[in-house]
């Protein structure tokens, strides 16, 4: 006899055939054994809705049992589960990109006043995120932010030119490199593992509880800590006794400045300053101003040139590579798994020549380093 319910090993449901076998062994038992039960009866049909509807209350009963285990929480369950912690879901972010704007005089262009779109999509739209003002005719670079959070709020190199906005004095608008692209609600197996990984926060002065607390921040996309434990300044120029904190947010930068500050400093313990070129403020406990230093992962660009057979098209085969480019700090550009890449796509045939950076070899990519591909600085020959 199989146990069912809350067992040692954990919760056991029933299935819907062994609710509907069990269902109909009772009647055997009781009416006669030689009850006809197929599909063909109204009873076998009655037994049928009965075991779905059963299999149904089985079913929630199991996700309720998991609900306080985080590798069995499902859904609205695990959202809740990682509250316990203080990990709360990431909601869907908004696209973040650097245009040039061209002005034909002097003029101030208000926070939000400018919306661009993207050619041929006109409901891509992007707004400006602080006021941009040219003191004479001339080009000016301005940070734009997609009006829709959401994966599909991307804009290639070069596509933001539709100007939505007439504006007295602004010519022209385009931008230079892709864009960082927004993203959707996260999922819940991303905050499961992100849940996990916040556990090392609850400790402080270590490095993972540090690199724990600054992944924590918003926008923060990776990060990587150094320590100095020496009496003196070490090869990599830290000072002794300290920690430099490296965070890799997008380009343009997509977290913020002081969030990164107050993370650093709730992290990384007293009498152990933080070292880096960037910083942010903090008030503490009694009220003082607090500076941190950090500095943001150098970017490390790629160019790409490759040659590609089959029935495909360049834009095809350049938002394959850019996906596969998404790298973290410190992790190697391996050149195969871009050509890889590219053979999966529906229509490829083969990949006869392939040059990252100009050459045929893996990149290699520092500890504080992380690569970049932008759409621009790949040459597709097909």
């Amino acid at each position: 006899m199989t146990d069912y319910g809350l067992l040692a090993t954990g919760p056991r449901r029933k299935t819907l055939d062994e609710i509907r076998t069990d269902i109909e062994a009772w009647q055997r038992s009781r009416i006669s054994a030689k009850l006809d039960l197929s599909e063909r009866t109204v009873l076998g049909n009655c037994n049928a809705i009965f075991a779905d509807q059963l299999a149904q209350a089985w079913e929630a009963w199991e996700a309720a049992a998991g609900a306080l285990d985080p590798d069995n929480a499902v859904e609205s369950l695990q959202v809740a589960l990682a509250k316990l912690t203080g990990v709360v879901r990431r909601g869907a972010t908004k696209g973040r990109v650097t245009a040039t704007i061209t002005f034909s005089k002097a003029a101030s262009v208000p926070l939000g006043a400018l919306t661009l779109a993207v050619s041929g999509e006109e409901s891509n739209l992007w707004t400006n995120v602080a006021v941009i003002t040219a003191t004479v005719a001339g080009d000016v670079d301005a940070v734009f932010e997609s009006t829709v959070a959401a994966s599909t709020a991307t804009a290639a190199s070069g596509t933001l030119t539709t100007i939505v906005t007439p504006i007295d004095g602004v010519a022209a608008a385009t931008n230079a490199l892709d864009a960082e692209p927004g993203t959707d609600i996260e999922i819940v197996d991303a905050l499961r593992i992100r849940r996990e990984a916040s556990l090392a926060a609850t400790g402080k002065a270590t490095v993972p509880a540090i690199e724990a607390a600054l992944a924590q921040v918003e926008g923060v996309l990776a990060a990587r800590v150094f320590e100095n434990t020496t009496d003196e300044t070490d090869g990599d120029g830290i000072p002794a006794h300290s920690v430099r904190a490296v965070v890799w947010d997008g380009d343009p930068a997509g977290a913020d400045d002081d969030e990164i500050a107050a993370a650093l400093y709730a992290a990384r313990g007293a009498g152990r300053p933080a070292w880096g070129s960037e910083s942010g403020t903090l008030v503490d406990a009694w009220g003082d101003i607090k500076t941190e230093y950090f500095d943001r992962a150098v970017q490390v660009p790629l160019t790409i040139a490759i040659t590609v057979a089959g029935d495909t098209t360049e834009a095809a085969v350049k938002a394959a590579l850019v996906a596969a480019a998404d790298y973290t700090i410190d992790e190697d550009v391996i050149r195969q798994a871009l050509i890889s890449a590219v053979m999966a796509l529906s229509g490829v045939t083969d990949v006869s020549a392939c040059t990252l950076n100009g050459g045929t070899t893996n990149v290699a990519i520092d500890a504080d380093e992380v690569a970049t591909l932008d759409s621009s600085d790949i040459t597709v020959t097909l």
